[in-house]
């Protein structure tokens, strides 16, 4: 019972004390009320134009529409298209790109066939969180293209 009594000694205490320094009670009200604006503002888990290369092994009118979704999106921006595989390893080494699509050969005529095509993504896996937004992204946008077909 003698702790419930100091515990309210020391509130009351401390009410007064506020109470009598007009600045400490702006701060105690105040300060908390501008970090949450500014923090509902400024922190945001949304990470938009992500370096991407795009290797199009297929080069056809669909793989081409397919590409466009991830620089529509937003998300993506495109920093390279190499020609060949071998030189993705490079552009993510050097951190030129965060994310490579490699869009296979026969891309079109699976699709056209009405079978299941595999696009490969490779994602730099140096930044987490990053990588794991952008695996996400990519999973989006190739179901939104999946249903549109």
């Amino acid at each position: 019972m003698g702790s419930g009594r100091r515990l309210i000694a020391v509130a009351t205490k401390e009410a007064r004390e506020i109470l009598r320094d007009p600045i400490t009670l702006g701060i105690a009200i105040v300060l908390p009320l501008v970090m949450l604006f500014l923090f509902s503002y400024a922190i945001s888990l949304e990470v938009k134009a992500i370096a991407l290369a795009v290797v199009d092994e297929d080069g056809s009118p669909e793989s081409r529409v397919y590409v466009a979704r991830f620089l529509r999106s937003g998300y993506f921006r495109l920093r390279a298209a190499p020609q060949q595989v071998r030189q993705v390893e490079t552009l993510l080494d050097r951190g030129v790109v965060r994310v490579v699509l490699i869009i296979p050969a026969d891309f079109a005529r699976e699709l056209h066939q009405g079978l299941a095509t595999e696009v490969q993504p490779l994602v730099d896996g140096a930044f987490p969180n990053t990588a794991i937004l952008a695996l996400t992204y990519i999973d989006t946008i190739t179901q939104a293209y999946e249903l549109e077909l």
